[in-house]
């Protein structure tokens, strides 16, 4: 029960700064509480010696999920003959989490960890990358990967490669979907197409109307999309009128409409004048 006892005070002292700590002297236990006679000047050093060496340990191993593995090469007769450093050279043969071993050990995990840790000063201990190292290096590379998106896409929509800007953008988003910087770049290179789209052909005022009547025996591949904007196309409509009751997005419309223009299907007519009595 003492030793155990000396143990459980012993971990207190690994909590660091995450716990606060208050002795009470001559103070009793409650309830069917077992009293045990301690030298709280020992307990007192030998907690302080073990959070000392504990901040060493864990700048090599700062969490269970380390995974280490033992260098078979440099193994000598004297660490062999230890009965615990030879525990744990056959448990390290293949690659372990660190919790892996406590829990092998049945021991506390200070004496573990300080096992472990005597093995790699002695340069017999491989450390590799633990589950919280990986999500960091994961997390790095997705960072790095999103920032050399970006100044793709960057230079795509400052050379007017505004589609493919849009395309990269939204990649973007699939790996970091609150990526502002993609959200916001992704308005400005829509407004970028609309403003070209509307400008030399037509703007959204003018009324399209059929320039041929499309029978089923022409041979054109029409989209839905297309067939859509086709079937709402009476010289009467406006493209901002066909927009607005359509459920095709604004700029897809409109890209339709340049489309069907260019191969000489629709032309335009210059939007109506305002009767005075409207202005």
């Amino acid at each position: 029960l003492r030793i155990k006892a000396e143990e459980t005070i012993y971990d207190l002292f690994l909590w660091g700064d995450k716990g606060e700590f208050k002795f009470f002297n001559d103070a009793t236990g409650e309830g069917n509480a077992v009293p045990i006679e301690m030298e709280v000047t020992s307990i007192l050093m030998e907690g302080t010696r073990r959070s000392d060496e504990w901040g060493r340990i864990r700048k090599v191993f700062p969490n269970s999920s380390v995974i280490v593995k033992v260098s078979a090469e440099n193994l000598t007769r004297e660490v062999l003959e230890d009965p615990v450093y030879n525990r744990v050279v056959q448990l390290l043969e293949s690659p372990r989490r660190i919790a892996d071993v406590c829990l092998a050990f049945h021991s506390n995990d200070f004496a573990v960890y300080k096992t472990i840790f005597d093995l790699y000063t002695f340069g017999l201990i491989e450390v590799q990358m633990g589950e919280e190292a990986e999500e960091k290096e994961e997390k790095k590379a997705k960072e790095e990967e999103v920032r050399l998106l970006s100044n793709q896409a960057l230079k795509e929509y400052n050379s007017g490669e505004f589609e493919k800007s849009i395309q990269i953008f939204k990649y973007i988003l699939a790996l970091e979907p609150n990526h502002a910087f993609s959200k916001m770049m992704i308005k400005k290179a829509y407004d970028e197409i609309k403003e070209t789209l509307i400008s030399s052909d037509f703007t959204i005022e003018h009324v399209p109307y059929l320039k041929r009547t499309i029978t089923p025996l022409d041979e054109f591949n029409f989209t839905p999309q297309e067939n859509y904007i086709l079937s709402r196309i009476n010289g009467l409509n406006s493209v901002q009128s066909i927009i607005r009751i359509s459920p095709i997005q604004e700029l897809q419309a409109l890209m339709i409409f340049k489309k069907l223009a260019k191969d000489n299907l629709i032309g335009f007519l210059p939007p109506s004048p305002v009767p005075e009595s409207k202005k």
